[in-house]
């Protein structure tokens, strides 16, 4: 007999939420100024912006 070495998707499903209840939950013991300072060094590592205001970073051209 084969033993799976995958589990199930309910149980991986399962794992992701507690994951991202966890994260969630240590998100929200940060100060609200701390929270938003993550925020923009995450925003300004993948080029986006938080804000409508804020100008998305130039692109040079080909």
């Amino acid at each position: 007999m084969t033993k799976k070495t995958n589990p199930p998707e309910s149980e991986m499903l399962r794992q992701v939420r507690r994951w991202r209840r966890e994260a969630y939950e240590a998100e929200q013991s940060h100060s609200q100024s701390e929270r938003a300072r993550r925020l923009r060094e995450l925003a300004d590592h993948y080029g986006l912006r938080t804000t409508a205001t804020e100008r998305p970073p130039l692109r040079k051209a080909n």
